[in-house]
């Protein structure tokens, strides 16, 4: 990897531990491969695809891009193959792509909420799929992001029949009601973390990483 390249991944590595929570260790462990699996390394991986631009919102990664990294390699043909191969591959929780029409929607709530609450102009890259810590802002730009939407009402809690519409579609249907209907029964200590509990077990829980 060149100096210049070097330099962009640690920042972006050093980024995603502030975003994620991830540990410090995470630097060291990334390159040569060191990471063990878990949830917060799982955040950390899919936050330095985003900040790096070399993988998708789904979680695969652009071969084109990864590939410039080892341009100069000898061995760049075998690293070719070997990346395909792997990025196949595919997780517990499979990639469900949101509507067109729903889209447009939550883009057109994502602009409100920016304008009403401060929100980050990219909290909705951090939302599809879930990447989203818990903190007052977080609370507030979400809750105002659902009940735009029609999602769930002034308590910060969800529709079944609106939430479960998006999707009608998945093979995951009769998995994703129990995982919401599991979390929809949580409560926070005021309906902005209702919301955000309930959508932070949700998205853990159902099989599926919604994307845009």
């Amino acid at each position: 990897m060149s100096p210049q390249m070097a330099e962009k991944f640690m920042a972006a590595a050093t980024h995603c531990i502030k975003e994620t929570g991830a540990p410090e260790e995470c630097l060291k462990q990334t390159l040569p491969w060191k990471m063990p699996q878990n949830e917060l390394t799982e955040k950390f991986l899919y936050c330095l695809g985003q900040t790096t631009k070399l993988a998708k919102s789904d979680g695969h990664y652009i071969p084109e891009k990864v590939m410039r990294l080892v341009a100069e390699s000898d061995m760049k043909e075998d690293i070719e193959k070997t990346m395909m191969e792997c990025n196949a591959l595919e997780g517990e929780n499979a990639p469900f792509k949101m509507s067109e029409k729903l889209l447009e929607k939550s883009k057109a709530a994502g602009d409100k909420c920016i304008k009403e609450v401060g929100a980050p102009s990219d909290f909705m890259e951090h939302l599809f799929p879930w990447n989203y810590p818990k903190n007052e802002l977080n609370e507030k730009t979400l809750f105002c992001f659902v009940t735009t939407l029609g999602l769930a009402n002034q308590d910060g809690i969800f529709s079944g029949e609106k939430v479960l519409s998006v999707f009608t579609s998945s093979d995951k249907i009769e998995e994703i009601k129990k995982a919401f209907a599991d979390c929809n029964e949580m409560r926070g200590s005021n309906p902005q973390e209702t919301a955000f509990i309930i959508s932070e077990c949700f998205f853990d829980k159902a099989p599926i990483r919604l994307t845009m």
